[in-house]
This record gives C-alpha cells, structure tokens and sequence, in this order.
C-alpha cells in the first residue's frame, strides 16, 4: 500500500513514505532529486532545489501515464494550486487508460511560498493542505487515517517520533525511517500488500537544508543512501 505521513509547516516540511522501488537519484541536469519506478520514468516522491515537492500514491504498485505529471510540476512554473486544479480536472482517458478504476492521489508544495495542496484525481477535487501532521492514503485518500488500521498506525508512529526528536536540528531520518517501515508493518495484519520495499525520509528546514534519506530492498538485501542539498530561490 502507497502511504506517505508529513509534518507540514512554516518553510519546512518532514514526510516518510514507503513505496518507491528503486534508488532515488538526481535527473540529469541535477535539479531534481526523485524515486524512480521500476518500471515508469515517473516518481512517486521528488523534491526540486527549487523547493517544489510532489508525491503520489495510487493503489497500483505501477505508475500509470498520470504519473508522470508530478516531474512537469517539479520542473515547471505553476503554483501547486493551478497545477492541482488542471491534474485533478484533467479528463484526456487517453493519458489515463491504464489507471482505470484505481485510487489516485496528489500533493503537490512549493516550501519557498509556503503553499501546499492536495488533488483527487479518483473524484476530481483539490484541497488546501494546513499546517500539521497529515497522511496520505491509496486507499484513504488525505487524512482518513480513522478509516484504516494501518494508516492510524503510521501516523501516531510518526507523531510519537516527531515530539521525540524536537529539539533535534536535523531529526535521524534513518532512524526514523526503520521505525516507520518496520514498526508499522509489523503491527498490522500480515499480507502482501502491507510489505514494504522501501522507505523515503525527507526533512526540509526553515534555513532551506534538504536532507533526503532512502531505504530499499535491492536483489535481496537491504540497502540506502542519502542526500544534502540547499534550496535556492
């Protein structure tokens, strides 16, 4: 299950999600640090040095054609409101044939303008996200977290590590990304769709440090890696 739970707030944004398959990785012009599908050229999570962020969950475990349109956030000039309004209204079935029938959520931030909001694309809707702790859902949609065991796990997982690690200038992404991938999973029922493959742990501070941290399963073994950059206007 694609499950993403973020602090949002004032220039600064801390998120996990368990989804991505493969190594993240800077685009080629390295102004794009994003998860790359195993089988897409989209992402499910991406952050620009822009300070532009955008992430996905669909209750597929492939990226449909729809998905790709996170990348024209990361690299274009919209706000995330016209960008969330033209996404969730976007109704070309040719772009989405394959997602057909399947649950489809997005958020999509600018850090520097303070603005982040959430699209449906499953029932067209857009939504200005507060500041706050949040989940987002393929099965939920945003902040349904009372709706699925799972979800109100994670999210009091997450809230429990965030009052800990206050006082923290950066918090220990790889801390807390083991607790969220292991902790959660093992306290829900066990099936397939609850197994994690990898973790993503990104923490943006109010002085513009990214700090990006990835947990993924690679030919059997457990690997990451992490990455530091500054935003820029």
């Amino acid at each position: 299950m694609g499950l993403v739970v973020f602090k949002w707030g004032y220039n600064k944004l801390t998120l996990l999600q368990n989804r991505e398959q493969q190594p993240a990785a800077w685009d080629d012009d390295n102004q794009i640090l994003r998860g790359v599908p195993e089988d897409n050229f989209g992402t499910w999570c991406g952050i620009s040095k822009r300070g532009r962020v955008a992430f996905v969950v669909n209750s597929s475990c492939s990226l449909s054609p729809s998905m790709h349109r996170p990348i024209d956030f990361l690299r274009g000039e919209m706000s995330p409101m016209e960008f969330a309004r033209a996404w969730s209204s976007d109704n070309d079935h040719r772009l989405d044939r394959i997602s057909s029938g399947l649950n489809c959520f997005m958020i999509v931030a600018d850090i520097n303008a303070n603005s982040m909001v959430y699209a449906s694309k499953t029932s067209p809707r857009v939504l200005e996200v507060a500041f706050g702790v949040h989940t987002l859902a393929s099965v939920t949609g945003l902040d349904s977290d009372g709706d699925y065991y799972l979800v109100k796990r994670q999210k009091e997982l997450f809230s429990e590590m965030i009052s800990k690690y206050k006082k923290r200038k950066v918090p220990p992404l790889k801390d807390m990304a083991e607790n969220f991938m292991y902790k959660g999973d093992r306290s829900a029922p066990h099936n397939s769709s609850n197994e994690t493959l990898s973790t993503i742990a990104l923490a943006v501070k109010p002085n513009e440090d990214v700090n990006f941290y990835q947990r993924y399963l690679k030919n059997g073994t457990w690997k990451d890696h992490s990455f530091t950059f500054k935003i820029t206007a």
